[in-house]
């Protein structure tokens, strides 16, 4: 197989085990704790205006996986 389609059974398998592990812990978003508070309006209208500089992408029909292989 290609060094390429490796990579992407490899990640599938990766995500795959994530979804595992997530699923046996309860679901805690560690990356905000209590202690820390929301994103404040700056910061947010910040992340927004990022998000907007960025070319818009043409919506393609989905494909799995696989098809974008081969």
């Amino acid at each position: 197989m290609s060094r390429r389609v490796d990579q992407h059974i490899a990640v599938q398998r990766f995500i795959a085990h994530r979804h595992r592990v997530l699923d046996m812990k309860p679901m805690v978003d560690s990356r905000r704790s209590k202690s820390v508070p929301p994103p404040t309006a700056a910061a947010r209208n910040a992340e927004e205006n990022s998000r907007e500089r960025r070319p818009p992408t043409t919506q393609l029909p989905r494909k799995t996986p696989l098809q974008t292989q081969f």
